[in-house]
C-alpha cells in the first residue's frame, strides 16, 4: 500500500495562506453578525457590540484553526499571520478613511490580535496536556 506525503508548503505560503483565513473569517463573522442583528427588532441597538464581537470571534476561530492546521510551529505561524491581518486592516482603514481612523477601530483590530494569539497558545497547549499518560 502506498503511503502518500503531505505536501509541506513554506512559511511564505503559510503566512499568507493564514493571513488570508483570518482576513476571511473576520469578513464572515461580520457578515453572520450583521444579518442576526438585521432580523432583530432594533437592527442599530446592536452595532456596538457586534463591532467588537465580530473580531473576538474571529480571532479566536482563526488563531485556533491555524494553529491546529500547522502542526509544530502552528502558534508562531498563526500570530505573525494576526499581524499581518491586522495590518492588512489597519492600512485598509486608514486608506478608506484617508489617514483618520477612530479610536474603536484600532481596539477592535488589537483584541483580533491579542484574542488570536491567546487562542493560537491554547490550542497547542490543549494537545501536549492529552499525550500524557499516567501508570
Amino acid at each position: 500500500m502506498k503511503k502518500h506525503k503531505r505536501k509541506e508548503f513554506g512559511l511564505p505560503a503559510l503566512l499568507i495562506m493564514g493571513s488570508g483565513f483570518a482576513l476571511a473569517t473576520v469578513i464572515v463573522t461580520s457578515l453572520i453578525l450583521a444579518i442576526i442583528a438585521y432580523l432583530g427588532k432594533d437592527p442599530t441597538a446592536l452595532t456596538g457590540a457586534f463591532s467588537l464581537l465580530a473580531p473576538a470571534l474571529a480571532g479566536v476561530v482563526s488563531g485556533f484553526i491555524t494553529s491546529k492546521a500547522n502542526g509544530e510551529g502552528g502558534t508562531l505561524v498563526s500570530v505573525i499571520s494576526a499581524v499581518i491581518s491586522a495590518v492588512v486592516m489597519l492600512s485598509l482603514g486608514l486608506i478608506l478613511r484617508k489617514g483618520l481612523l477612530p479610536l474603536g477601530a484600532v481596539l477592535n483590530i488589537a483584541v483580533f490580535v491579542v484574542l488570536s494569539c491567546f487562542s493560537a497558545l491554547l490550542a497547542k497547549r490543549g494537545k501536549g496536556a492529552r499525550k500524557r499518560k499516567y501508570r
